[in-house]
């Protein structure tokens, strides 16, 4: 599905330029009692953190944006975003744990057979059995060794990623994105602003989703609450839900980028 565009006359609105533009848009969005729909090329980390506390109030929160973060370009903006699942093999924890306990078990062996050496060597006694002592001993280190490699490799976590309750977000990979992976795909270099509060209200305007362009950058912003141009600006976010056509980082690759993936406790 293509992302729809979206032309409109006549329209009914109030509109601010300048200093504080997002005022009156976050004092709206701070008092939604359903929705609340953003199109912001960049965020902050303060303003994200404000919309999943109003999830937590039953606010349900759709967010498009880019693959780049105003406060922290490394995407850790995200982080609370993004709930980390960790998967347990029981199976190979069980094995893992008995390794542990026979390694303790051989441990001890091993110092009762060196223990044992000195001995044969301070009363000299037999050779053959000092050899013999000293190839047990060998073969309890190479053993313990073996199965501490084992635990060091046994992958027992696996990890899967959701979206926080009620929060549902799509990061498009910007067209200035050079990671190779994405050379020769379709990117969207988003530019709109877009604010749907609660299906009532709509601003389109220049203002990000971030302190900067909220507060203190002069910005212009348009406020509409238009039934008809409010109803179209929902199916024109909802065609960025849908649309296939273009690349976007998937909730499982951020993930990986922001969470450490342990695939075990003896590392």
């Amino acid at each position: 599905m293509k992302i729809l565009s979206l032309v409109e006359n006549n329209v009914s609105s109030d509109f601010y330029v300048g200093i504080g533009a997002g005022t009156k848009l976050l004092k709206d969005v701070r008092e939604a009692q359903n929705s609340v729909k953003i199109v912001s090329p960049f965020l902050s980390k303060d303003l994200v953190n404000d919309l999943i506390l109003s999830t937590k109030n039953n606010i349900k929160v759709e967010l498009f944006t880019m693959d780049k973060i105003e406060d922290d370009v490394n995407k850790n903006n995200l982080k609370n975003l993004i709930i980390q699942n960790r998967i347990i093999n029981q199976d190979l924890l069980k094995k893992c744990l008995l390794n542990i306990k026979i390694n303790k078990f051989l441990n001890f062996l091993f110092l009762c057979s060196l223990v044992t050496i000195f001995i044969f060597l301070y009363k000299k006694i037999s050779s053959k059995y000092i050899l013999t002592l000293i190839s047990g001993s060998i073969f309890i280190l190479l053993y313990v060794f073996s199965n501490n490699i084992k635990n060091k490799n046994a992958k027992i976590y696996t990890y899967t990623y959701t979206p926080v309750s009620n929060f549902n977000f799509k990061i498009f990979v910007s067209p200035f994105n050079k990671e190779k992976k994405y050379i020769g795909t379709n990117r969207l270099n988003i530019h709109s602003k877009i604010y749907i509060i609660d299906s009532l209200i709509a601003y389109v305007g220049s203002l990000n989703l971030t302190s900067s362009g909220t507060k203190y950058n002069h910005e212009t912003r348009v406020r509409t609450m238009n039934s008809s141009v409010v109803n179209k600006f929902n199916s024109l976010i909802d065609s960025f839900t849908q649309t296939e056509d273009y690349e976007t980082i998937k909730i499982e690759e951020l993930g990986q980028t922001i969470y450490d993936e342990k695939i075990n406790d003896w590392i």
